[in-house]
């Protein structure tokens, strides 16, 4: 430890009255390590301020003490007859003032002493003794601790910072520490540098203190010592950056079989037959944790909480890549692809089926006895692992009967003779069936008498044209009918209802079915034209239908002129205008919380179109009235040039029904500037109902939920109008009693702002009174407060039941958006 150089010697004014004045020479140097100064008193000063007056004497005394006490005297010789000023060497007197623990001098602190005495009588001559030599004001701070600085605020972990150490001496040293903001411990960086400057690379390992942000603040710590003194500590914050290289991995994506069974047959997957099973492994970084998943793949998306995915059967085929997608805490995201196999599969086909009557050499011939079948059919092979059946079988009464069975083969294009004998008088019935693991195909074919313009029956019951009758009491038409048939009175498509038609058919007994038309499908389903009572239209039968019944309907109750269906989806154009279609069909999926559910995909829309759903739906369905609602959403295709996804369609919603919630969602997501997917989150736990769709365009139903929000697409603007529906427009206020409602924004959407109570005079005069009653201001609007003397209590609006006197306050509330 060491002082540094004097500061230069100077006076200072000490005493003074109003003919003489006192000054002291001194001179100050410090000592940095020791945070001390060093004092120098060396000289004492007289000055006449008024020449009209002098002494002399050549006894004087003056003198200078230290700080320790001790006081030395000198005698000297005072003259100021003939000069203004006169100075007084003394021996120098050192005194040594340590300063505070921060550098800063100890204010009051004694210094020294000083003593001048004329030792005459003249008038106002100078007689001072011993007094305290005071400095404040004239010492500057002894630096201390050192103000650390960096050479940025912000750095990425793994990147180097410099640590600017300016130390007040060189002997200083530093040790240097840093945590983490939350953290009650440092770690140490460096004890004892003696440098004034220090590199630090911060670990990426600190990324584990912040697992659910990308950044944070971390304290540095820099201790100044003077060897094993401790000077002072100094603390400066830096912001320490994860990364943008620190993301979730995922390390395995496996995809497995969903659908039972078809490992064991194919071992494989096949399309349109198989569900994957998806897992994804994957794992956050630097302490983060993996938050949501997400898998995409056959052109469809798949998100939630969960690892595990079940997709929808497959479509696609060949290699299908599928990116499995995870989010960390940090929001930041990780993918994989894999690339999975799928083989192409497709349903049996008898793509030929046809008999004819021929001779036993198989030369067709109209009156031969017995037939030939021609055929082909054809059965995915999928590596030879799929099972294969092909059948030809004749009708024998009410049973089926196999006459050709074929069980090699997956492919065929051949014919058969089958000798019977086929009577030329009777037609017989046969059909083709191919069948593999998964499904069949159906094909019907007959071969009909031999040509007969007109058969009669045995019976004298039956009547067969362009063929022979079955004798089974039935009228029988084998050749192609052009009808030119008219009615006899009034025009067929409009006028009134004709008394009699050309073609006649007796009127249908209750509950008994008559038929017009029908029509059987390849799978054996039937779709009949007629009537039962006084309902005619349509009536449609599922294939092996036995009871009495139908599966299928619409038509028109001529009692009362209505129109019924009881199908999944129904095509009504009788009230619509041109062109507009309308699906009604019931919205099932598994239920037990809330859901986002995929109502359906719209495409084909044109500039300024609407489309116009309605969801019938509500919080459960325990035959609770509170329990029903509907919500109404518009779609309208917007003008762009160009086109583009963005912004092409605008959506509005409301709500209407009890029980409405706030937390009803719609998003419509569009992958092209006419296309679009309707989403709904319902938030109850039961919401199953129904939809009716209005559109003049494509439209898809697909009716599937999920837990996580959609993201396949370009969200659309979409609007809450619900409060516009029931008369509250933005700006609009709503009243209601307190306590009966906490926002109007959880009775019907939009934003709300509780406004308070003001009374204003008819000429927006008045005073305002505060807490105590007292006028303080004059103010456009006057706030009313009770006052008792004591207390006061805001004057608030109340409604009263007339019936029981019971007070309510009022609460006002405007809309702001």
């Amino acid at each position: 430890m060491a002082y540094g150089n004097w500061h230069g010697a100077v006076w200072r004014h000490v005493w003074s009255n109003n003919v003489y004045s006192i000054y002291v020479q001194w001179d100050w140097c410090q000592d940095i390590e020791a945070n001390k100064t060093k004092i120098s008193m060396m000289g004492v000063r007289i000055h006449r301020n008024n020449t009209a007056y002098s002494f002399y004497n050549a006894y004087g005394k003056v003198g200078v003490g230290d700080f320790s006490g001790n006081k030395y005297e000198t005698t000297v010789a005072m003259d100021l007859r003939n000069t203004n000023e006169q100075t007084y060497d003394v021996t120098d007197r050192h005194s040594e003032i340590t300063h505070n623990a921060d550098g800063t001098w100890p204010t009051g602190k004694v210094c020294g002493w000083w003593m001048c005495k004329a030792g005459v009588s003249a008038y106002n001559s100078p007689e001072v003794g011993w007094t305290a030599f005071n400095i404040d004001g004239s010492i500057p701070a002894i630096p201390r601790a050192t103000n650390p600085t960096l050479s940025k605020d912000s750095v990425d972990m793994g990147t180097a910072v410099t640590i600017n150490l300016p130390k007040a001496t060189s002997s200083f040293t530093h040790d240097i520490f840093y945590k983490y903001s939350k953290d009650s411990s440092y770690t140490t960086l460096v004890n004892g540098d003696t440098g004034t400057s220090k590199s630090w690379t911060p670990p990426t390992s600190l990324a584990a203190k912040i697992p659910n942000a990308s950044s944070g603040e971390w304290n540095i710590l820099v201790r100044t010592k003077s060897g094993n003194t401790i000077i002072g500590d100094k603390v400066i914050n830096i912001t320490l950056n994860v990364p943008a290289n620190i993301v979730p991995s995922v390390s395995s994506v496996s995809v497995v079989e969903a659908t039972a069974g078809i490992v064991a047959q194919f071992a494989k997957f096949v399309q349109g037959r198989s569900k994957f099973k998806v897992t994804v492994t994957a794992a956050g970084a630097s302490g983060s944790t993996i938050k949501s998943y997400s898998i995409s793949v056959d052109g469809k998306s798949y998100s939630g909480n969960s690892n595990v995915f079940t997709t929808q059967v497959i479509n696609g085929s060949g290699s299908l890549n599928l990116v499995a997608s995870v989010t960390d805490s940090r929001g930041r995201s990780a993918s994989k692809t894999v690339t999975v196999a799928v083989s192409a599969y497709s349903a049996p086909s008898v793509k030929t089926f046809s008999v004819v009557r021929c001779n036993s050499n198989g030369v067709e011939n109209e009156e031969g006895t017995a037939v030939k079948i021609l055929y082909e059919f054809a059965i995915a092979a999928m590596d030879n692992k799929n099972s294969r059946s092909f059948k030809i079988q004749q009708l024998n009464g009410s049973n089926w009967v196999d006459i050709q069975t074929i069980s090699d083969a997956y492919t065929q294009n051949s014919s058969v003779i089958k000798t019977g004998p086929f009577s030329v008088d009777s037609k017989f019935s046969f059909r083709a069936i191919a069948a593999d693991y998964f499904t069949s195909a159906t094909v019907y074919a007959d071969v009909a008498p031999s040509f007969s313009l007109i058969n009669f029956g045995k019976d004298g019951r039956s009547i067969a044209f362009g063929g022979v009758s079955a004798n089974d009491g039935r009228f029988e038409n084998y050749l192609p009918m052009y009808s030119r048939l008219q009615n006899r009175r009034g025009n067929w498509l409009s006028g009134a209802t004709p008394q009699s038609s050309s073609i006649y058919l007796a009127e249908n007994s209750n509950a008994s079915f008559t038929t017009i038309l029908g029509l059987k499908t390849i799978n054996n389903h039937a779709f009949c034209l007629g009537a039962i009572n006084d309902w005619f239209g349509i009536f449609g039968y599922k294939s092996g239908r036995t009871a009495n019944g139908y599966d299928m309907s619409m038509y028109k109750d001529a009692s009362n002129g209505n129109l019924y269906n009881n199908g999944n989806m129904v095509l009504d154009v009788s009230n619509y205008p041109t062109g507009t279609r309308r699906w009604h069909y019931r919205m099932t999926y598994s239920c037990g919380k809330a859901k986002w559910v995929h109502i359906g995909n719209f495409s084909g829309t044109v500039d300024s179109s609407n489309c116009y759903v309605k969801i019938y739906s509500g919080s459960g369905y325990n035959g609770n009235s509170v329990q029903n609602s509907i919500i109404h959403i518009q779609i309208k295709d917007g003008w762009q040039n160009p086109y583009s996804a963005t912004k092409a369609f605008g959506v509005t919603w409301w709500y209407e029904g009890c029980q409405y919630h706030n937390g009803i969602q719609v998003k419509a997501l569009a992958s092209a500037h006419n296309a679009y997917q309707l989403w709904v989150y319902f938030p109850w736990d039961y919401s199953e109902g129904d939809v009716e769709v209005y559109t003049e365009y494509t439209f898809q139903k697909v009716i599937a939920a999920q837990d996580g929000a959609p993201t396949s697409g370009t969200a659309q603007e979409v609007k809450n109008i619900t409060p516009d529906m029931r008369g509250h427009p933005v700006g609009s206020i709503f009243r209601c009693n307190n306590g009966s409602i906490t926002n109007p924004a959880n009775i019907m959407g939009g934003t709300w702002q509780e406004c308070r109570v003001a009374i204003a005079n008819s000429q927006n005069t008045g005073y305002v009174v505060d807490n105590a009653g007292n006028i303080i201001a004059n103010s456009n609007n006057l706030a009313i407060y009770t006052y008792n003397g004591s207390t006061s209590q805001l004057w608030y609006l109340q409604s009263v039941q007339k019936n029981n006197g019971t007070r309510h306050d009022v609460r006002e509330w405007i809309r702001t958006q």
